[in-house]
């Protein structure tokens, strides 16, 4: 490998390549074969019998996860599901909670007394590990599951505060209900030992670049993800007359 990080071969000095892949090489020992040299027929069973790469991302041959182009595209289309996830909580939450509000511990065990009673909101961190199985539009004929997958993006939601010890750290979402999308719903989240002393609908910033997938998510599941979010989204707002 060249200063600069990328690989050079150190057969014929080319970017891009090492030695054992080199096209030039393997040109010259499948010339020299033909010719009848030992040597190259020897080293051409050996190269021909080499194990295949096979990619850790995509399960593909001839390339590797690192290079892997699903795993880039799948990369650069996460941000577009993270956003959509932030909108989601906002509608969901965002007319109870939002940066500048005060959470107080209502209660507390022997062992937290050392631990802050009041902190102020400076922002949202959203868990978003979506592991393999990304819901595509078709789940949004399910109310039913949908209000569960719901559940459990709230459930993965976090705050950023300011504590009365003046130093920053992380608590817990206070108790909060809100309505999900079957009639008649409410659901809780959050811990019963928080709640908001003081609301101030400051908006719901979040801390990005925490969506997750699991190995083999090719790019068109996370296209179908974000059609289903899309989806969440519109339903969120005509419910709330946006």
């Amino acid at each position: 490998m060249s200063w600069s990080g990328t690989v050079r071969c150190s057969w014929c000095g080319e970017d891009g390549h090492n030695k054992r892949s080199c096209p030039h090489r393997r040109e010259y020992i499948d010339s020299a074969a033909e010719s009848g040299a030992e040597w190259a027929k020897q080293e051409q069973r050996q190269m021909n019998h080499r194990k295949a790469v096979h990619c850790g991302w995509c399960g593909g041959k001839g390339h590797n996860a690192r290079s892997c182009e699903h795993k880039k595209e799948v990369k650069a289309k996460l941000p577009a599901a993270e956003t959509r996830c932030h909108k989601i909580i906002g509608l969901l939450l965002g007319e109870q909670v939002g940066k500048g509000s005060v959470i107080k511990r209502i209660r507390a065990e022997s062992w937290e007394k050392n631990y802050p009673k009041h902190g102020v909101v400076l922002g949202f961190y959203a868990n978003l590990d979506f592991g393999d199985r990304l819901p595509s539009k078709k789940f949004l004929q399910d109310i039913r599951w949908v209000d569960r997958w719901l559940y459990w993006l709230t459930l993965n939601v976090t705050i950023k505060s300011l504590n009365d010890n003046g130093e920053r750290g992380w608590i817990p979402l206070p108790h909060l209900t809100y309505s999900g999308l079957s009639k008649g719903s409410a659901t809780s989240v959050g811990r019963g030992d928080h709640a908001i002393q003081n609301c101030v609908l400051g908006g719901m910033p979040f801390q990005t670049g925490a969506a997750k997938v699991a190995k083999g998510v090719l790019p068109h599941q996370v296209d179908g993800f974000v059609e289903f979010l899309d989806g969440v989204i519109e339903k969120l707002e005509k419910r709330k007359g946006v």
